[in-house]
C-alpha cells in the first residue's frame, strides 16, 4: 500500500475511533460507592485500541477529539472537566502505547495497560491535588479527603474496568485497522506487494 494510502487509512480510522469514543462517552454510569459527579464510561477503550494499533499519536488524537466533541455537545460544560479528562486520557494512552510498541505480546499488553494506569493515576493525583480540585472550588482542607475517598478510587476502578475490556477485545478489534477491500488486496498480490 502506498504512503498516501496509508496516511488516508490512518486518518480515517483515527476519525472513526474518535466517533466511537464520543458515542461511548454518552453511556456513562455512576459507580454506586462514589459521588455522582464521577461517572464511568468506556470512552478510553477506543483510544487505547487506536494507540496500540496505530501508535501513541493516534491514541492522543482520539482522546483529544472525543473530549472536544463531548465538550461542544454540552455534556461536559466546563473547560476544567474537559482538560482533566484530556490529561487523564493522554497520561494513560501514551505510556501504554509506547511500551506496547516495543513489547508486542499478551504479557506486553498487560504490562502496557498497567504502566499506563499507574502513570495516569499518579498524574491525576498530582493534578487534582495541585490544580483541578482547587479550580472546582474544593477548599484546600478538604482536598486530601476528596482525593483518597473519591478521586483515587474512581480512577483505579476506571483503569481496571477499561483495561479488562481493552485486553479482552483488542485482538478482535485491531483487525479492522488492517482491513483492505478485496480488490485492493488482489491488486497488491498481483503486483507482488
Amino acid at each position: 500500500m502506498s504512503g498516501s494510502s496509508s496516511r488516508v487509512r490512518y486518518v480515517v480510522w483515527t476519525g472513526f475511533m474518535i466517533a466511537i469514543a464520543f458515542v461511548l462517552m454518552f453511556l456513562e454510569v455512576n459507580l454506586p460507592f462514589l459521588p455522582p459527579y464521577l461517572r464511568y464510561d468506556l470512552g478510553d477503550f477506543p483510544a487505547l485500541v487506536t494507540a496500540f494499533a496505530l501508535g501513541p499519536a493516534a491514541g492522543v488524537a482520539v482522546e483529544l477529539g472525543k473530549e472536544f466533541l463531548f465538550f461542544i455537545s454540552g455534556k461536559n460544560p466546563t473547560l476544567i472537566g474537559m482538560a482533566a479528562n484530556m490529561l487523564a486520557g493522554v497520561a494513560w494512552v501514551v505510556p501504554a502505547a509506547l511500551l506496547y510498541r516495543v513489547w508486542h505480546t499478551k504479557a506486553g499488553a498487560v504490562a502496557s495497560l498497567a504502566l499506563g494506569a499507574v502513570v495516569m493515576n499518579a498524574v491525576m493525583f498530582a493534578a487534582n491535588d495541585l490544580v483541578l480540585l482547587r479550580a472546582y472550588g474544593i477548599p484546600p482542607a478538604a482536598i486530601p479527603a476528596t482525593l483518597m475517598a473519591a478521586i483515587l478510587p474512581f480512577n483505579v476502578v476506571k483503569v481496571c474496568l477499561t483495561s479488562v475490556v481493552t485486553f479482552a477485545l483488542y485482538k478482535r478489534v485491531r483487525t479492522i485497522f488492517h482491513w483492505q477491500p478485496v480488490a485492493v488486496r488482489l491488486q497488491d498480490e498481483a503486483q507482488g506487494s
